[in-house]
């Protein structure tokens, strides 16, 4: 299914309380909004953003939920620690425990659809529906197939080489300057909502320059990301699913940022897709027209309205 234009509307006025909560081993960051009647939703950004980079879909959905953001562990205003996807499902489980939430809506973007979707397939008892956001992975490599043997020593060596590597920040001279470089990363994004995502996302240094609230080290849980256990769990997903995923994902995200010299096949085929999607016993998914990885900065009206439909179709 392909959206192409569902209008637009205005933002939902609702503002979040901040919160600080006990995930277990460590305390999380979180923005609750609310309350309303509807299932309560839990909500899980991408690497390197905070839980205010969700802001517009969560007031969207605040209309008829009881809805907490949360900060991962490593961003925003929650606690460093060790960087495994299973630290990350840990947290998940860890909220929902503290929270005492009864069959919760789980929804993530990126990283956060990875520790989300993995959550519903090691506790498929807990949650009543998932949302995944640009979440089912890159594109194969072509080396998977014809030469798996090369290809998995490459990547383990790219592996040992992204952890061999300084985990530092970039600063930023200034916070308009954050602003700036923020829009000229993500175009279509609302001027306005960029200026609150980098204001609460950024903390100032003492000499005036600004940093983003987010641990270096939390790249390193790539290094231990394993696709085939990923989807192992996603075998094990048995609430309704929607996966969302944007039409401009690859020559905006996944091609820019290939190494020098590394090859993948292109956008994600058809065929490739239909796999990963039927790895779920409950699946169904949406291509957003005019997005790309990024979908609920570049499409957030649109993306609110399919979120919306699939939650109210589980009534």
């Amino acid at each position: 299914m392909t959206v192409v234009d569902q209008g637009s509307s205005s933002p939902p006025s609702a503002e979040p309380t901040e919160l600080r909560l006990d995930a277990g081993a460590l305390s999380l960051g979180c923005l609750a909004y609310g309350p309303a009647e509807g299932r309560p939703i839990v909500m899980f950004h991408g690497l390197s953003d905070s839980a205010w980079s969700m802001h517009r879909l969560a007031q969207s959905l605040a209309a008829d939920h009881e809805v907490f953001s949360f900060d991962l562990r490593g961003h925003g205003r929650s606690d460093w620690g060790a960087y495994t996807v299973n630290h990350f499902v840990g947290d998940i489980r860890g909220v929902i425990d503290t929270l005492e939430l009864v069959e919760p809506i789980v929804i993530g973007h990126s990283l956060g659809g990875q520790a989300a979707s993995q959550f519903c397939g090691l506790y498929p008892e807990i949650p009543s529906a998932l949302v995944l956001i640009e979440a089912l992975g890159p594109p194969p490599h072509p080396r998977t197939r014809t030469d798996p043997a090369g290809y998995q020593r490459e990547y383990g060596r790219s592996l040992v080489e992204l952890v061999r590597q300084p985990a530092t920040s970039r600063p930023q001279p200034s916070l308009d300057a954050a602003i700036e470089r923020f829009l000229a990363v993500h175009p279509l994004l609302d001027p306005d909502h960029a200026r609150l995502v980098v204001e609460k996302g950024t903390k100032e240094l003492h000499d005036g320059s600004v940093e983003w609230r987010f641990d270096p080290e939390v790249r390193d849980w790539l290094a231990g990301h394993d696709s085939q256990r990923s989807e192992e769990r996603w075998a094990g997903v048995t609430c309704p699913t929607l996966a969302i995923l944007g039409a401009d994902a690859w020559e905006r995200f996944w091609l820019p940022q290939l190494p020098n010299g590394a090859e993948l096949e292109g956008p994600m085929s058809d065929e490739e897709l239909n796999r990963r999607l039927s790895l779920f016993a409950s699946i169904e998914h949406v291509v957003m027209e005019g997005a790309g990885h990024m979908v609920h900065y570049d499409r957030p009206d649109e993306l609110s309205a399919v979120v919306r439909a699939f939650l109210k179709r589980l009534d």
